[in-house]
């Protein structure tokens, strides 16, 4: 029996950028999956995730009993 080819998966880090058109409207490129936001709504979707960032930059130093996703 002839030895059949594999097919090796690697994961690599999550790949996340963005196109900014012209009139300032973004695509928000997360792995395979674009999202189209106007800039208003870019804005409030980068203010979250800075919110999330102190939040979990917060909780690193913290000594608590709660359970880590």
């Amino acid at each position: 029996m002839e030895d059949q080819p594999r097919t090796s998966i690697s994961s690599s880090p999550m790949a996340i950028h963005t196109k900014v058109c012209p009139c300032g409207n973004a695509y928000l490129y997360v792995g395979h999956t674009c999202v189209y936001l106007r800039q208003e709504e870019f804005l409030d979707v980068a203010q979250v995730v800075q919110a999330a960032e102190r939040y979990v930059l917060g909780q690193e130093d913290a000594d608590t009993d709660e359970r880590r996703h």
